[in-house]
């Protein structure tokens, strides 16, 4: 399994997702997503529904998050969780490289 793109996804008070066009890779997609949540608490969901402030999973700052199901991935969304804006740099792995 490698490592195969990276990205940096500012999370405010509107839900964001992963770039779908970093999520296709030679027409496969991800077997694994990583991140630190640096800055600020953020909620996500994993479902494709839109997290809030206060519904979701809540992570902490600091939190090593490991996403290893596809539709999982593909169904991202995070949202911070106070007023403080969130900083996520996700990798992207497969195994295909």
């Amino acid at each position: 399994m490698g490592a195969y793109a990276s990205e940096k996804i500012l999370i405010e008070d509107f839900p964001v997702v992963f770039t779908p066009a970093l999520l296709a890779h030679k027409n496969n997609l991800p077997a694994k997503a990583v991140f630190v949540v640096e800055f600020g608490p953020i909620r996500v969901t994993l479902d494709g529904t839109d997290p809030t402030s206060t519904t979701g999973i809540p992570i902490d700052i600091g939190a090593v998050v490991t996403i290893t199901k596809e539709s999982d991935i593909q169904n991202f969304k995070a949202i911070r969780s106070t007023n403080v804006s969130s900083v996520i740099n996700p990798e992207y792995f497969n195994n295909f490289n």
